[in-house]
């Protein structure tokens, strides 16, 4: 009779690599000069990716309406994937006023986050461009291997974090599968490291 293997039935699951608070607060405190267009705009990008956990294609894909800011409960209305699937991100008051100042001062333009540049103000960026951003962003502050979907993991890391369920951060982030999102019920070094402590402390 064949022997099973115990080891073979083990699932891995990878552990996203997430930013820590500092990290965050790090990478926007280098951006300071708010009153430069691009520094603006980068500075407007990091908060969406933030705090909507967008994939890198579904923030070049937006459009000015689809930026719902005066509805009772604002979204973002994103389009991604095979079929141009949709869905209503919702926007947290901590996005909105950001949201708003890039409105204001954005170019006339079809994307909402458009090229800024003289000579190509307007026109559609490439998701290289995007990852450069985030990646020169991330290195101005010391912190290595920054892009999109790093400020995603770290955008559901905190809803988990925060409170939000499963299911809810699945439909949040337009994950098909929950069992997708799962790699999210993690919990962070340093505050595990304070859970251990609380729970073994001695009276």
């Amino acid at each position: 009779m064949a022997t099973t293997n115990p080891t073979s039935a083990v699932i891995k699951h990878r552990v996203p690599k997430v930013l820590s608070h500092q990290q965050v607060g790090a990478i926007f405190a280098e951006m300071t000069n708010l009153e430069s267009i691009e520094v603006a705009r980068r500075y407007v990008i990091h908060h969406t990716l933030h705090k909507a956990g967008l994939r890198a294609a579904e923030l070049l894909n937006l459009r000015p309406e689809d930026i719902a800011l005066n509805e009772e409960h604002p979204y973002l209305r994103v389009t991604c994937g095979k079929g141009s699937k949709q869905r209503n991100v919702p926007i947290s008051t901590a996005l909105e006023g950001h949201l708003r100042d890039w409105m204001a001062m954005r170019p006339e333009s079809e994307w909402f986050f458009c090229r800024v540049r003289a000579g190509a103000s307007g026109g559609k960026m490439d998701p290289r461009e995007l990852r450069y951003m985030t990646t020169r962003a991330g290195e101005a502050a010391g912190v290595d291997s920054v892009n999109p979907h790093r400020w995603r993991h770290t955008c559901a890391t905190e809803l988990i974090e925060g409170g939000c369920a499963t299911i809810h951060v699945a439909r949040f982030l337009g994950h098909v599968n929950v069992a997708t999102t799962e790699c999210y019920l993690w919990v962070r070094q340093e505050e595990l490291w304070g859970r251990v402590q609380a729970a073994q402390a001695v009276n």
